[in-house]
């Protein structure tokens, strides 16, 4: 039986990386990233001996880069709409200060060598776009970097902490996120399929057509720390105004008090679910018949979007001889 639950708070035991890293940690480092500001016109050594004179890790250096990254280099839509036509390095995301996921990824990785922290460019494909749902285009090519320090590799993508592109990538929704930095390896799979699987830092690698099947992530659900299963799929078939039981797994920490739902970007219900010591379980409507977009907010914060394709629901059939009500 589902219940609603207002407030749930867990710590299990598997995180997604060796090391736990505390907010504390860092915010005295955004705060100087962001005193530091663009420094246009100066070199790259400088930039990087500015936002890192204070930190006292590597891990922390990593996230003055992320910072800076999100705060002073735009997201160029046209190169990420047609990669290859202009150059994305880090020299021009330098100079310019704009960039795609390539150009993100290597400044990332030269910011990186400066310090002398192991950090590599991957390339793979990128899911953001319900058209991405069963299927992949070959040209959601995307760049972001592994760094691996004290033998853990940890997870980053600086393109996508300032916001994200829309469905047909010619605006940016620009809005900060901390979910790419160090993400949980099991949701930045369901995001990020590296041509390299090994470099999807899972002891099971997710195949393509695993990757492709499942809902679209945003960064609610990597905040939140909700990994959906394998049996949750992105593509929702049944009956409409009926319900779809899901299972979500854990990834960290989670304060969960609110599930909603909505279809067509309209009016949000609220959604019942349940836990116990395995998972989290989720009771979605399956909304009205036909094709819609089903988006799921955690917390207010959109978390997973799925194409939703629902038969209308069979009417009661009246008994042979029997008389229909007045």
């Amino acid at each position: 039986m589902f219940r609603f639950v207002f407030v749930l708070v867990v710590c299990l035991g598997f995180a997604a990386n060796a090391q736990k890293i505390k907010k504390e940690d860092y915010f005295f480092i955004d705060r100087l990233v962001q005193e530091a500001g663009p420094m246009k016109g100066y070199s790259l050594s400088y930039i990087v001996d500015s936002i890192t004179k204070d930190c006292k890790t590597e891990l922390q250096a990593t996230r003055a880069f992320y910072r800076w990254e999100a705060l002073f280099v735009a997201f160029d839509t046209r190169r990420f709409r047609h990669p290859g036509n202009a150059a994305d390095h880090a020299s021009t995301a330098l100079m310019e200060r704009k960039a795609a996921g390539e150009g993100f990824a290597r400044l990332f990785k030269a910011m990186c060598d400066l310090k002398k922290i192991d950090c590599v460019v991957v390339k793979g494909l990128l899911r953001r776009k319900l058209s991405d749902i069963g299927k992949m285009e070959e040209e959601a090519v995307h760049y972001w970097n592994v760094v691996t320090i004290n033998n853990t590799s940890y997870l980053i993508d600086a393109s996508l902490s300032g916001g994200q592109p829309d469905e047909k990538g010619k605006h940016f929704n620009k809005e900060y996120t901390d979910a790419w930095w160090l993400c949980n390896r099991k949701l930045f799979a369901c995001t990020h399929l590296p041509d390299d699987k090994s470099l999807q830092l899972m002891e099971v690698p997710l195949t393509k057509s695993e990757f492709a099947q499942g809902p679209i992530v945003l960064p609610g659900a990597i905040v939140a720390g909700l990994v959906p299963t394998k049996t949750v799929k992105g593509l929702l078939r049944g009956v409409a105004d009926s319900s779809t039981n899901m299972k979500f797994n854990f990834a960290g920490s989670l304060d969960l008090s609110s599930v909603q739902v909505s279809f067509d970007e309209g009016k949000r219900l609220d959604v019942p679910f349940d836990f116990d010591e395995f998972g989290i379980y989720i009771k979605l409507p399956n909304g009205p018949a036909g094709k819609h977009v089903a988006d799921v907010y955690i917390k207010n914060k959109p978390a997973f979007r799925f194409r939703s394709e629902m038969r209308p629901a069979l009417k009661k059939r009246t008994p042979s001889g029997a008389k229909k009500p007045a």
